[in-house]
């Protein structure tokens, strides 16, 4: 077939996803599309599903972008750095945060598993609140931390008392990392 001989011992190699991606949830978004395929009259309100176009100028703009030669090449992996300077400006300026680090990713999703993948070992423990938005339980079963729900209380505010005796409890594992998303989706 053509195929280079270093590919065809790759190919004939066990191939199965890791163990970690078995015991990561299934998106809870893929399940909710299956559930209404061929449903009438049902409109989701599910983030990012949009039933109309964008702005004219939003599309008149994208468009201009793609004929600069920037937008067609790699950047660095924490964002342009005039971007990223211009948001630490901003940060300084406007919000008072001297010490601020910026990356710029394509979305909230990414900046979470760069931050999880940064921070946590297999075994080590997170909290999150419920309710939680499931790509980040998602991110957090893929690295095999040790997830930790949080309490909160009737507002489904986290409960700040908890946390605080939680992680002074030195009978229980260290908490290496904390989730706060208000309301429970970035």
């Amino acid at each position: 077939l053509g195929v280079p001989r270093c590919w065809s011992r790759s190919l004939a190699m066990d191939a199965s996803p890791s163990q970690r991606i078995y015991r990561t949830d299934d998106p809870c978004i893929v399940t909710m599309q299956k559930m209404m395929r061929g449903q009438e009259g049902i409109l989701s309100l599910a983030q990012g599903i949009v039933h109309w176009k964008p702005p004219a100028a939003a599309t008149n703009a994208a468009t201009a972008a793609l004929q600069e030669p920037d937008t067609n090449s790699y950047c660095a992996d924490d964002g342009i750095l005039p971007l990223r300077e211009a948001l630490r400006k901003k940060l300084q300026d406007e919000n008072g945060l001297s010490k601020s680090s910026v990356m710029v990713t394509s979305g909230s999703n990414q900046a979470y598993m760069n931050i999880v993948v940064s921070l946590l070992d297999e075994g080590d423990a997170a909290v999150i609140f419920a309710p939680y938005y499931f790509n980040h339980a998602m991110a957090l079963q893929m690295t095999s931390a040790d997830i930790v729900v949080g309490q909160v209380d009737e507002g489904l505010n986290p409960d700040l008392a908890w946390l605080e005796e939680r992680m002074a409890d030195a009978a229980l594992p260290k908490i290496k990392m904390v989730t706060l998303v208000n309301p429970g989706n970035p």
